[in-house]
């Protein structure tokens, strides 16, 4: 699965480049390194997200069952949004 590339981002990024006398080259490389950002952000979310759930420790609740580590919705919701999905 490749990153989520925000459009608009993409758009701009081509725009300013070519108001700006910009090559197809230059505006290649910023695509690629604003996709590898996004990957790099993702791969590291997903990092945490796996230690959080092996590593911590769920409270119980008063009614039964458990509650996660806050932590781990936390990043659950910004590995959601890096991946295009609404908050």
């Amino acid at each position: 699965m490749s990153a989520p590339v925000n459009v608009a981002v993409l758009g701009h990024l081509a725009t300013m480049a070519l108001q700006h006398g910009g090559e197809w080259e230059e505006i290649h490389d910023a695509v690629v390194e604003l996709i590898e950002r996004e990957k790099a952000q993702r791969e590291t979310l997903e990092t945490c997200e796996r230690w959080f759930a092996k590593h911590s420790a769920v409270a119980p609740l008063i009614n039964g069952g458990v509650a996660e580590h806050p932590m781990l919705g936390m990043i659950r919701a910004a590995l959601g949004r890096a991946q295009g999905e609404p908050a």
